[in-house]
């Protein structure tokens, strides 16, 4: 739930806390595509290859740099060789996307040139360094700026498609927010959880398939299970052997109705416990591996979390740079960790937004109440921690968080928390009709290539 501040006096902090969810989103993934992006993969296949077009979907190409720049940050994010099976599947999520923001702007969707500079400037936060630093890398990793920045904007196309399916005007019937409650406060030994997270390793088999066929099959399943029984990671053998859409993504079928499982699914994993593997499961296209990722608990009383935290901001602009905010506030921290100052003296002295009287102190807050760029790195810190300098689009800050609680929600703010997840499910499920719409509405060229 959303945080209203009440106090017009704490003025940059009341704005602080109306940042949008989607320009994380859009960050995290650019800083991952910046973290994991090969050394100029042109350089290492050649030019002439580099440019080469190995899909199209309707009038926009999908080159050979471009698939390789990703094929590496998904291997990388799940510490698996690249190999040409990945490389496959990622071309297919590379056209999913490609279709997804052709159909978004054909639905009047335009980002502003202010909102690229301003989630440039986040990614180049996240990642600890100046835009002109985060510019240089990202041509030292053979992409261009005008590249990079035309990424940006068709991750937020595709959000800002994703939310006009949000409808702040539609409210859940208190008979749909009861029948929720309900179903979370059922009792042990009742009905299976509501929900229920999988992810998969797939290994097809075909109707026509011969007994050597499917033998070779049935060893590569044991030699997977052999692998997990010593420790390998399912995410990083999803990406390798599973033959399903989601094996790019570590096989994660998502938080899904236990309903919207094949039963066969919900049979086989009903008494395993999260983080568990089932045994093989045969079903008519091949054989699944299946592993318990979540399994919501039934809960009669919601709760939130809550986190008191205070800090120090400098603005920048013509008097300051980043930099020399960012090199101030380390010099601060040093001083605290050595306990030469008192946090919130220097918050009073220096802090330059509403806060400062206080001793920056910004009170209990919600999840969800601060920018992303702010609270990301606030989540991250232990009670009594002080953060490294943190850029976000007020300036740079320093953060200390107090203490952190767990409160119930009373039954107003737990109606509105039910029905916003309502909301978000119901506009999650026409995001995702609309997406399988974009592809099939799109004209894909997917031509051959030798590795």
């Amino acid at each position: 739930m959303s945080l209203k501040c009440h106090d017009e006096s704490r003025g940059l902090v009341a704005r602080m806390r109306l940042g949008s969810a989607s320009l994380w989103m859009v960050c995290c993934l650019s800083t991952a595509a910046l973290a994991a992006a090969p050394a100029k993969p042109g350089a290492e296949v050649g030019p002439a290859l580099s440019d080469r077009i190995v899909a199209v979907v309707n009038d926009a190409p999908i080159t050979w740099f471009e698939l390789l720049q990703r094929t590496a940050a998904v291997a990388r994010e799940n510490r698996v060789a690249e190999s040409p099976a990945l490389r496959k599947q990622v071309l297919e999520q590379l056209i999913d996307q490609r279709a997804q923001v052709q159909a978004a702007r054909q639905e009047g969707i335009v980002v502003s040139e202010e909102e690229i500079d301003n989630a440039e400037r986040v990614v180049a936060g996240n990642n600890k360094m100046s835009v002109a630093s985060l510019r240089a890398a990202v041509a030292k990793d053979g992409l261009s700026v005008l590249s990079f920045r035309q990424q940006l904007s068709d991750q937020l196309a595709v959000q800002r498609m994703r939310e006009r399916f949000v409808s702040a005007d539609s409210r859940s019937s208190q008979a749909d927010i009861d029948a929720f409650l309900e179903a979370q406060a059922a009792p042990d030994g009742a009905a299976p959880p509501p929900q229920l997270q999988l992810a998969q390793i797939f290994f097809p088999i075909r109707e026509d398939a011969t007994a050597a066929e499917k033998d070779a099959v049935m060893a590569s399943v044991e030699r997977v299970r052999e692998a997990l029984n010593k420790g390998e990671s399912f995410a990083a053998l999803a990406v390798t052997f599973s033959k399903a859409p989601e094996g790019a993504n570590g096989g994660d079928m998502g938080v899904r109705d236990v309903a919207d499982y094949p039963a066969l699914f919900a049979d086989a994993t009903a008494a395993l416990a999260v983080g568990a593997v089932s045994m093989p499961v045969t079903s008519g296209a091949g054989v699944h591996l299946l592993k318990v990722l979540g399994r919501p608990l039934a809960k009669a009383q919601m709760t939130a979390n809550q986190t008191r935290a205070r800090h120090i901001l400098l603005q920048t602009g013509p008097q300051l740079s980043e930099q020399q905010a960012v090199q101030t506030l380390r010099d601060v921290r040093a001083e605290l960790l050595a306990g030469k100052r008192d946090f919130a003296a220097l918050a009073k002295a220096y802090s330059q937004d509403g806060s400062a009287a206080g001793g920056g102190d910004l009170g209990w807050v919600d999840a969800g109440a601060f920018v992303p760029e702010f609270e990301g790195p606030m989540n991250r810190l232990a009670v009594g921690e002080v953060s490294e300098p943190v850029v976000s689009r007020f300036g740079v800050h320093l953060i200390e968080v107090l203490d952190r609680r767990r409160v119930p929600l009373s039954e107003e703010a737990q109606n509105e928390a039910v029905s916003n997840l309502l909301r978000q499910k119901a506009a999650d499920e026409a995001f995702a009709k609309w997406t399988v719409e974009a592809r099939a509405r799109a004209y894909v060229d997917i031509r051959e290539w030798r590795e």
